[in-house]
Parts: structure tokens; sequence; C-alpha cells
């Protein structure tokens, strides 16, 4: 019997996200530049983003305020419905996934989409992948699911820019568990904080999607 070859999932990945990302042109997507195969092994290259990932700015720099956050948000809101419209979902987004193109103003762009999926003509998703504290609860019920899970995980996102805190989660036995979707936000305003709310809303219907997001009025003032 053959042993499993360990890096299969790692390649796998490569493959998918070179599938999903080729032809993808968005100022708050990552571009694809090329792909190239270096001793045996295919290599994706991504344009290059000089600030580095939104988590390692966040755990430098600290939670941001109000118009910074709003920024952000309109960005990652932006990125994450263009994908929807492309019919890809993302099913990974965190801050270690949203990279700084520039901080002054903030300009945010999605990337690592290797746990990205078509979705088909049902829209409906199986499969658990992600990470923990940014899943939303369907997918960490190994439930079925549909693009409303990016949404969740913007949610979480930029409840992180808010108050500079990863989200808690609780493991019991193998399974991850979330803990109340509510999200201290002290010192934000009150639209700021409806706006994650209803990003984390747990019924997948209710969710606000990346359009609705945008229109929200945090988004416009």
């Amino acid at each position: 019997m053959r042993n499993k070859d360990p890096t299969q999932p790692y390649r796998q990945g490569c493959v998918n996200g070179a599938a999903v990302v080729a032809g993808l042109v968005h100022r708050n997507v990552v571009k694809m530049v090329e792909t190239v195969m270096h001793e045996g092994k295919m290599c994706i290259v991504f344009e290059y983003e000089r600030c580095g990932s939104l988590h390692d700015y966040i755990h430098r720099y600290g939670r941001r305020g109000d118009s910074d956050a709003r920024q952000m948000a309109r960005d990652l809101a932006t990125g994450v419905q263009y994908l929807h419209q492309q019919g890809i979902a993302h099913r990974d987004v965190k801050p270690r996934n949203v990279m700084l193109a520039d901080v002054w103003p903030a300009h945010l762009k999605i990337c690592d989409l290797g746990s990205a999926a078509r979705t088909g003509t049902s829209g409906i998703m199986k499969g658990v992948v992600g990470t923990a504290g940014y899943m939303a609860p369907e997918m960490v019920d190994d439930s079925e699911y549909t693009m409303a899970v990016d949404e969740w995980s913007m949610g979480r996102t930029v409840a992180y820019c808010l108050t500079g805190r990863d989200p808690e989660i609780v493991i019991e036995g193998y399974r991850r568990y979330r803990r109340e979707a509510h999200v201290p936000l002290e010192g934000c305003c009150s639209e700021a904080r409806e706006w994650v709310r209803w990003l984390l809303e747990e019924v997948p219907v209710q969710r606000l999607t990346a359009e609705a997001a945008l229109e929200h009025v945090w988004l416009q003032i």
C-alpha cells in the first residue's frame, strides 16, 4: 500500500487557489501574476503588498478608530461582494488573509483563496474549512452552507480591527464551538456595533450580505 503524500493537501490547495483566482481583477483582491514550477512544485506568484497583513498591522499598532475601521470595512465588503458576484466563496476570510496595499488611507486586498470554492448553480456547499474563531456557526456544525459564511467572517475580521482582539473560541472534544456571537465593542459608535451585530447573525438568511453591508448607514457616514 502506498504511503499517503503529506504534501497533497498543500499541493491541492495551490491548484485550487490558482484555478479560482485566475482572471480575477479588482482593487480589493490580490492579483495573481503567474504560476511557475520550482523543483517540481507549483508556486503561485501574487502582486506584492508592501504593508503586510491586516493581522500584523493591528497586532503592531493596536485597534483602529471608527474612521479607519470604516474604510477597512468598506474595502473588505467590496472585495467580498466582488468574489460573490463571480460565484466564488472565499471560506477563510480573516485578518491574516487580508493584505494592506496602503495604510493612509487604508487600502485592503483579500488574499489566499486556497480554501475558496465556486458555488455552482445551487449555491450550497459542504465541508469544514477556514479558521477557528472566524468560521460561521453553520460551518462549525458541519452543515450545508452558502456564501453567507464569508459575511460572518467579515464581521469577525472588522470586530478585530475595532477591538484589536482575536475572537475567543471554546474547544470541547474534537469540535470547535464559538462563544456568544456578541462581540464587546466598547468605545465604538452605535452604527459600527450594529453593523458587526448584523453580520454575526446566527441565522444565515438574516445576515447582511456584502451588498447590504455596503449600504448600511455606518459605511455611508
